[in-house]
Order: C-alpha cells, then sequence, then structure tokens
C-alpha cells in the first residue's frame, strides 16, 4: 500500500480529509461543539483552480459553542510526523479570520491524537519557518513537526 504523499491526486481525491474530517467530528461531539460543513469537499465536481483564493480556501466547518461563532480548518498527517500547510491555505484563512475566528484542528492518524490551536498562534509559528516546496506540484508550505504541539488523544 502507497504513502499517500505518493498517491497520484485520484487516488488521494477519494481519500483527502476523511480521516482527520472524521477525528473532528468525534472531537466536535466530545466537546459540546455545534457544526456545519463549510468548506469545499475532494470530490466536488468543480474545477478549484478556477475559483478565487478565499472561495478556494474556506475553513471546513463553521461552528458553535456557547454563544462563541467560529470557523475549523482540518489538517491531518501521518507517519512523517509533519504537518504540511499550504501557504496559499494560510493565506485563505487569513482572509476568512477577518470575519470570525478561526482555529485548526490537526489530526495524528499515526498515533491517534488531536492538536486543536487558534489559526493566529499557528501563523505566527509558521512564519518564523522556512518554506518548502512539494515535489507533485511544485506548491509552497510550512512544515511543522507533530512534536511543536499540544496533542490530546480523541
Amino acid at each position: 500500500m502507497k504513502a499517500f504523499n505518493q498517491k497520484n491526486w485520484n487516488e488521494r481525491k477519494k481519500e483527502l480529509g476523511k480521516l482527520a474530517e472524521n477525528a473532528f467530528l468525534s472531537f466536535a461531539s466530545k466537546e459540546g461543539i455545534k457544526f456545519e460543513h463549510f468548506g469545499m469537499k475532494a470530490e466536488s465536481e468543480l474545477d478549484y483552480w478556477n475559483l478565487a483564493l478565499f472561495l478556494r480556501m474556506r475553513p471546513d466547518f463553521i461552528c458553535q459553542k456557547d454563544d462563541k461563532t467560529f470557523f475549523v480548518e482540518v489538517k491531518g498527517c501521518g507517519y512523517d510526523g509533519i504537518i504540511k500547510f499550504k501557504i496559499e491555505c494560510m493565506e485563505g484563512l487569513y482572509i476568512w479570520q477577518s470575519h470570525l475566528p478561526v482555529y485548526v484542528f490537526m489530526f495524528d492518524s499515526a498515533r491517534h491524537k488531536c492538536s486543536f490551536v487558534p489559526y493566529r498562534d499557528l501563523r505566527d509559528r509558521l512564519l518564523k519557518s522556512d518554506p518548502k516546496r512539494f515535489e507533485n506540484d511544485g506548491k509552497l508550505y510550512f512544515p511543522l513537526s507533530i512534536k511543536e504541539l499540544a496533542w490530546m488523544s480523541i
């Protein structure tokens, strides 16, 4: 079985985000967070690249807890222990945070742990690192080691 990052786009698209999103749904339920899907679905037939950045990079969920409303972006990582944040995704979230607070839920599928942090804190941390480039599409991303975050069991 190929590692996720070794699969071609059509193979990855079938499972893109499902593990991490399902982990978020479990986390939200346990934490009393109400949610509705807000972002683009990987299986959408729309041509993502033709959409403006703020539409392409909508946060995955709009949520409420108590009297607070906020967005949640969901990210996953696997055995390499590195979460890769595309720069264009970070730019899109920056736009959305001007409307409501944005949180990032990260799921480590290899260790079955999660981290939930404010986008602003994560952005400040990522901007101190040097971006790298994906081999498959050449897009820039900020790598973040799982060792730099506080994790909890789901």
